[in-house]
């Protein structure tokens, strides 16, 4: 199986799971536990991984964004200088780009992180 097909097992499995447990409509469920509405939009193993095991019943593992590089240690900057928390920011990275973990990103993805804290900086 590859990755991508593993993916869609995984996202099967979540909202089988979620249906099953909780009895709700998943997207609205998702978007509570900070992953967005769209399983789809989510490229990160890890990150369907953790949402199974929410779904499941566990709870949330990982509130860590990874390793940071400069633009990394930037973007945490900005972070705390918003008054954002790592879970607000991860979930917008998965929101926005797909994925939990910063080494993740593309450049272009880490750049559009950037640009939103820096909105949200100077508001």
């Amino acid at each position: 199986m590859n990755k991508e097909q593993y993916a869609k097992n995984l996202r099967s499995r979540i909202v089988a799971n979620i249906k099953h447990n909780f009895n709700v409509d998943h997207h609205e469920l998702l978007e509570e536990w900070g992953y967005g509405s769209s399983l789809r939009k989510i490229r990160d193993i890890d990150v369907l991984k953790e949402i199974l095991f929410v779904a499941q019943g566990g709870t949330i593992q990982s509130q860590s964004i990874g390793s940071l590089d400069e633009q990394g240690r930037y973007a945490w900057a900005l972070m705390k200088e918003a008054g954002w928390d790592t879970r607000r920011l991860r979930s917008l990275m998965i929101k926005k780009c797909g994925v939990g973990t910063w080494k993740q990103l593309s450049t272009s993805e880490k750049k559009q992180v950037i640009q939103i804290l820096k909105s949200y900086q100077q508001s």
